[in-house]
């Protein structure tokens, strides 16, 4: 306890390569803790075989990271006290099975979709979905219109798109019935490496009635660098469109909305062996809903954007402002 208002809570930890606790102390006893570590782990930056933290890099696309914060989209967003047209987006995450037939997929989406409406939510994320061919991904965008049109909802829906002999990991943002942007996958796994191209659209943040919305796709979402920039560029929320097989987005969504305090919003599958479990945390790293495991169902809550702006840590601690760009700079090399 210090000065009778800030009680620290112990603790104190291991913690091993692939984010899981190796060991940790209580909450209130005095100890020290003893672990041995394996190097080998620590040198090893591949994570569950599908990317590698350190080759599989984009430094191209990081460029905020190192321009001065009064430059950057979020310093000046972030003194906007108004000016978002709903402030408090019913936001829901999806996590449904991916069968090997398309009209049920669409009756899936059509289901959850009004399902959904009905509670008067405005955003709506599908997880990541790779097995419906470009050539349907035409007539799924076009379900997803005409389902919206004319309501107050936006859906995030994530395909494989075929831009002439090109194929890409894309996901799709429809607000009430018109294509609001799309996002293509930069940040490729091992699998697709042989099947699709990274991503050539960058990483935008794109404005839209519910505040300003980027996207990650899967393991991408592991990378620091990728949120980090999207924050920068001013998003209130990014939205993570996965299929994970063992929990991994649960601590990653955690880190990322505490990091950026910025809110989280990850769906994912439960096709490919994957476990659910999608989520929504707040800005302060808390999880504000998520779905059961191996369950079709959405999840929803209510999201205060305004605290995405406001980056505050503690006293005289601010995310942002505190920034120090010149010191990151191996960070884009």
């Amino acid at each position: 306890m210090e000065a009778k208002s800030i009680l620290y809570c112990g603790k104190s930890a291991v913690f091993a390569p692939d984010g899981e606790v190796a060991k940790i102390a209580s909450s209130s006893q005095e100890e020290i803790l003893f672990y041995e570590i394996s190097l080998k782990g620590a040198i090893d930056k591949s994570i569950d075989h599908q990317i590698n933290t350190i080759d599989d890099r984009r430094p191209e696309l990081y460029s905020e990271l190192v321009q001065p914060t009064n430059t950057l989209p979020i310093y000046s967003i972030m003194n906007k006290k108004t000016g978002l047209k709903n402030p408090n987006p019913l936001t829901a995450v999806v996590q449904i099975e991916f069968e090997d037939n398309f009209k049920k997929y669409l009756q899936k989406l059509e289901f959850f979709i009004n399902n959904l409406l009905e509670q008067e939510t405005n955003i709506i994320i599908f997880p990541e979905c790779d097995f419906i061919f470009p050539e349907s991904g035409d007539e799924v965008i076009h379900k997803v219109k005409q389902i919206t049109k004319n309501r107050k909802v936006l859906c995030a829906i994530t395909l494989i798109e075929k831009a002439g002999e090109v194929y890409y990991k894309t996901t799709f943002l429809i607000e009430s019935g018109k294509l609001r942007g799309k996002y293509r996958k930069t940040h490729l796994e091992k699998e697709e490496k042989n099947l699709f191209s990274p991503g050539d659209l960058g990483l935008p943040v794109f404005k839209t009635s519910y505040g300003y919305i980027g996207v990650m796709i899967g393991y991408e979402g592991i990378f620091p660098e990728i949120s980090r920039t999207l924050t920068l560029k001013g998003a209130d929320l990014i939205i993570w469109p996965s299929k994970f097989t063992n929990d991994r987005q649960i601590n990653i969504c955690r880190s990322r909305g505490a990091e950026n305090k910025i809110f989280i919003a990850c769906s994912n599958s439960i096709s490919h062996q994957s476990t659910g479990h999608s989520l929504l945390t707040s800005p302060s790293g808390q999880i504000l809903t998520s779905c059961l495991g191996k369950t079709k169902q959405a999840s929803l809550s209510s999201l205060n954007l305004l605290l995405s702006r406001n980056k505050d840590i503690v006293p005289h601690t601010n995310t942002i402002l505190d920034r120090k760009p010149e010191t990151y700079k191996i960070l884009t090399q």
